[in-house]
């Protein structure tokens, strides 16, 4: 078990989700100069390191200027702001060409916004601020920078709305919209997941891919003290096991777990079935530290 867990922290360390050294305060070496974004669209993926939560929460704070940003729930940032409703409104407005750069920072993101860009007619520039060298589109596509560069960026020019858009007032008709269907439909997977993230409020939390990560995008409420998942290229492989190495990494490196003692690991009934054999190491984790609960949630659909 020390040898797996051992490896578990080195893994993880190489792509910077538990390095230390690779957060705020750092600009690369190689980078001297201001990144200018003009008129961007601002989409925020998985966050894992807490210092790299707040240099972000700052910049976006501070730069934003009434972009459209999407901040996704698995960034770990609570931003009321978030366009992550308007998603539709956004496509179209790339399409018209109103955006002349994106901006990704974090992780890859859920929103399709991200994958469509792959095949994209119009050449934009694209800018990768991550730990991690995946991008998840083609690398001719991406400029990637260390996540700390993004203390250089700054936005020259201002996204304007069409002065028929209020933001505030499309927000709450999709929050109207979705939350009558969840009342008319009680018994759907949307209502399920709800349920789910209530429960989980101020704990730990994994999210498992595909389907349900998009669900719990759109239905987070932005509450959980710490969450985390596994996003490459979306695959359910190897989902449960993420989780649990996850936790045992929690529990050996921190002990403000003991303020967090359930961790949630959130699955489809196929990414749960297709890692079963991983379930040995729930009993392993409970001898180690027995003041901790793992829930294991899994949508049958």
């Amino acid at each position: 078990f020390q040898h797996d867990l051992n490896f578990f922290q080195q893994s993880t360390k190489n792509v910077g989700d538990f390095d230390s050294s690779n957060v705020t305060g750092k600009i690369s070496a190689n980078l001297a100069e201001r990144i200018s974004l003009n008129c961007p669209l601002i989409i925020v993926g998985p966050i894992h390191q807490s210092e790299q939560r707040e240099l972000v929460a700052q910049w976006i704070n501070q730069n934003s200027k009434g972009h459209p940003v999407i901040v996704e729930a698995c960034s770990g940032i609570n931003y009321s702001n978030s366009w992550h409703l308007l998603e539709g409104q956004i496509k179209q407005w790339l399409i018209d060409g109103a955006f002349q750069s994106v901006v990704k920072i974090g992780l890859n993101p859920t929103t399709s916004i991200w994958r469509e860009l792959e095949n994209w007619h119009k050449p934009i520039p694209i800018y990768c601020f991550s730990a991690n060298d995946f991008t998840g589109i083609p690398n001719e596509l991406a400029m990637k920078r260390p996540i700390q560069d993004l203390q250089l960026a700054e936005i020259n020019q201002v996204f304007i709305a069409p002065q028929s858009f209020n933001f505030i007032q499309e927000n709450q008709n999709r929050q109207q919209q979705l939350q009558a269907y969840l009342k008319k439909f009680d018994q759907s997977e949307w209502a399920f997941v709800q349920q789910i993230v209530k429960l989980s409020e101020h704990q730990v939390v994994y999210i498992g891919n595909s389907l349900v990560i998009r669900s719990w995008e759109l239905l987070s409420t932005r509450q959980n003290s710490v969450i985390w998942c596994n996003r490459g290229v979306n695959g359910i492989d190897g989902q449960v096991s993420s989780f649990l190495g996850w936790v045992a990494g929690l529990c050996q490196q921190s002990k403000e777990t003991v303020n967090f003692p359930a961790f949630h690991g959130i699955f489809g009934d196929l990414t749960f079935f297709y890692d079963l054999q991983s379930l040995w190491f729930v009993q392993t984790i409970q001898k180690l530290w027995p003041q901790n609960q793992i829930f294991i949630w899994v949508i049958n659909n």
